[in-house]
């Protein structure tokens, strides 16, 4: 039930904005603190307030009581606090390329070429949000989440890689003379790799697997398990972005780059997961043993709004 019930809130508790909105500018208590940051009652019953059609759904759709949610909904947001905190110490919070995403979302969501100020700050509030910068600092938390959890690595969790490829293939002849053609060809297309060639292009030009060699060769993330030997070898053991030696499968002759090994493609992939959830309780033990997580009220305490239904009876 705990975990059921967890991965139904996930998208709903996703994004908590600390700071947003009046009732975060009211005198209240904290509620909890990670470092100098404070969550107070007002902000969280302001979103209690704010969530209520997605909690009353919840509710009335699984038949659990919005008593249960409160405690979810508390639990998650220090869990978003706590890994904000981590993302902003190792780094992995907003990038170029993050960057460039929040602006071309945006853009395209508000229905406009060139919307001005006005368009997306209507947008952001027919969102649920106080105003434009508001959503933006939400879409920042939500990447600055996701790309910490792709830099987390557990002990006995497998990675998913993301590689291409490109293949001569033998598929359809036994001749070692049109094999050694092949191995040939590949040493070939190694070597205009490593002198800078492109290898999107290569990949067009070359390779004979025409499911990735129309996406430059791109095979996207995927479980090495999957892979047959030798190539699943190959990309459990390459160093990343390095352009390997030909590989021989039964398939042909590949040359191989991984572009990137995670465990966990986001936040929330992270929260699903059993391994990943047990990390994420460690964390936020390790933060109540040191201080740097403090809670100082229980949100039992915290009266639900009147716009929040009771559970359906029985």
């Amino acid at each position: 039930m705990q975990r059921s019930l967890q991965v139904l809130l996930i998208v709903l508790l996703s994004g908590l904005l600390l700071g947003c909105g009046e009732a975060s500018k009211q005198v209240s208590p904290a509620m909890f603190s990670v470092g100098p940051n404070n969550y107070t009652e007002a902000q969280f019953t302001n979103y209690l307030e704010r969530a209520a059609p997605e909690i009353n759904q919840v509710v009335q759709s699984n038949n659990i009581s919005p008593e249960l949610i409160r405690q979810q909904i508390f639990d998650s947001l220090i869990q978003e606090e706590v890994f904000l905190n981590e993302a902003r110490q190792s780094g992995a919070g907003i990038d170029a390329d993050s960057t460039e995403f929040i602006q071309r979302v945006m853009l395209q969501n508000t229905g406009q070429e060139n919307p001005t100020f006005k368009d997306l700050t209507e947008f952001a509030q027919a969102n649920n949000f106080d105003s434009y910068e508001d959503l933006r600092t939400y879409i920042n938390r939500v990447i600055a989440l996701d790309n910490y959890a792709q830099t987390v690595n557990i002990e006995g969790v497998p990675q998913q890689v993301h590689v291409r490829h490109i293949l001569i293939s033998v598929q359809g002849t036994d001749s070692p003379a049109a094999n050694e053609e092949a191995r040939k060809t590949a040493e070939n297309v190694v070597q205009q790799l490593r002198n800078g060639a492109s290898f999107a292009e290569l990949a067009s030009q070359y390779s004979e697997d025409p499911g990735s060699a129309v996406q430059g060769g791109d095979l996207g993330w995927a479980d090495p398990a999957g892979y047959v030997d030798g190539f699943k070898q190959a990309v459990q053991t390459l160093p990343l972005n390095q352009v390997s030696d030909p590989v021989e499968t039964q398939f042909g002759w590949h040359i191989i780059e991984v572009l990137g090994r995670q465990t966990f493609q986001s936040w929330r992939d992270m929260q699903q997961s059993d391994a990943g959830q047990a990390y994420i309780n460690q964390v936020i033990n390790a933060y109540k043993q040191n201080g740097t997580l403090k809670i100082y009220i229980s949100p039992e305490t915290v009266p639900l709004p009147a716009s929040i239904t009771a559970k359906p009876s029985q």
